[in-house]
């Protein structure tokens, strides 16, 4: 995939910063649903930072500041990420959210 985003990239004349890329794989390989010259959404990140055991941000950061950064390193041993969404089955207010208590370790943010 990484191929393939590189090409969406360099046909927009893209070639410097950071980019959101969302796309769908299909039967027919994948098609482009999203492309902004930015960061994903502030929570990806964090969830990424936390799956990888660093921070994405201050990936970014050092890489406009020229500094060497640790992108290509490989991820923390063990970790992923999850991101779930709450959908409705109809109209109505969300009130609240009961998230049972967490005890395990490798929780490390809900």
């Amino acid at each position: 995939m990484s191929v393939w985003a590189s090409a969406v990239l360099d046909a927009v004349g893209f070639d410097w910063g950071a980019a959101h890329i969302e796309l769908m794989v299909t039967a027919d390989g994948p098609r482009l649903i999203e492309l902004n010259p930015h960061l994903f959404g502030a929570k990806i990140p964090r969830m990424v930072g936390q799956a990888l055991g660093r921070s994405v941000h201050a990936e970014l950061i050092a890489l406009h500041a020229g500094e060497p950064a640790t992108a290509g390193a490989a991820p923390a041993p063990g970790r992923v990420a999850v991101l779930r969404w709450i959908v409705a089955d109809r109209p109505g207010v969300l009130e609240a959210i009961d998230l049972p208590p967490q005890a395990d370790p490798r929780i490390r943010c809900v």
